[in-house]
């Protein structure tokens, strides 16, 4: 049996979406589109206006192309000229995404307002870096930056694992820049990382949270290095690469964790890294380089 829905977007027409028993657009994934039309269709007036709006301050008309359907705190959109021109991250009232955050996360979701600053000053001091794209445009409720056609490394490592090293390499010393600035990220994932494995460069994207109130500045920076490394033992994102050579790992943090934060107390880690909690291997690697890091994986206080 074949269902059809009709859908009607305000502003664009009616869409009719036909669904089967062995249809792979299930119920679910009818339910995030409508909802991500509702959010989209929520924003319109605001991106009619920032098309003008961004478009003079660029030089050129532009029209802004929502990104595909995502999570995040955020609307984005490509920014499109004669080009593609940059990305817009752009305040959605009624985009209602809340992550749970336990009493022992370092890093906090702040507000609107609060995330549109924490990227704009973070892409200001990363960008003469070459670690950040370029911040180009910004308002109360959105900013633009500039696009660079390189991957997620999270995309980078699934179609090829082996690259893990090279990524490793890069992203280590970028963590440790950034760092230099008085900067910490605390959700530094692969998805927060664009790698380009032809020239070697990396930049740090997706600045979302702030500090919790209890975190000193020591515990982030080696909550940056952690965090991250928990994603690479991901199977998918390079684990496997990763695993077999963790004399390799080991040398790498050591040549470039500065000493100042390797002392950093770090007993709330594996309530937050719990898959990282499981892999006994890597975290002796780590303590070589975190002493900080319980001896317990498990200990939650």
């Amino acid at each position: 049996m074949i269902t059809r829905i009709l859908f009607v977007s305000p502003g664009r027409g009616s869409r009719i979406l036909s669904l089967s028993p062995t249809s792979s657009f299930t119920m679910k994934s009818l339910k995030r589109w409508i909802r991500r039309r509702r959010e989209i269709a929520a924003i319109a007036p605001r991106s009619r206006e920032l098309e003008d709006e961004i478009g003079k301050t660029l030089g050129e008309s532009v029209r802004l192309v929502p990104a595909p359907m995502k999570g995040g705190y955020d609307e984005i959109f490509t920014v499109e000229g004669c080009r593609r021109l940059g990305i817009l991250r752009l305040n959605n009232p009624i985009k209602d995404q809340q992550d749970p955050i336990g009493p022992l996360d370092p890093g906090i979701p702040l507000d609107d307002r609060g995330r549109i600053d924490r990227e704009w000053h973070a892409y200001s001091m990363l960008f003469p870096l070459g670690l950040s794209p370029e911040p180009l445009v910004r308002g109360p409720d959105f900013m633009v930056c500039s696009w660079l056609p390189w991957d997620r490394a999270s995309r980078r490592l699934v179609v090829d694992s082996g690259e893990i090293w090279s990524l490793l390499e890069t992203v280590l010393p970028a963590i440790a820049s950034m760092h230099g600035t008085g900067l910490t990220h605390l959700d530094l994932n692969l998805g927060n990382v664009l790698f380009d494995p032809c020239s070697a460069r990396t930049c740090l994207i997706d600045f979302e949270f702030g500090p919790a109130p209890w975190v000193r500045e020591d515990q982030q920076k080696a909550f940056d290095y952690l965090r991250l490394i928990e994603d690479c033992t991901k199977p998918r994102r390079g684990g496997v690469n990763l695993k077999s050579d963790l004399m390799r790992l080991g040398t790498l943090l050591n040549a470039i964790v500065p000493a100042e934060i390797r002392s950093a107390g770090l007993d709330f880690v594996f309530a937050k890294l719990q898959r990282l909690a499981r892999e006994d291997g890597v975290c002796d690697v780590l303590r070589e380089v975190f002493p900080g890091l319980p001896q317990d994986n498990f200990r939650r206080t």
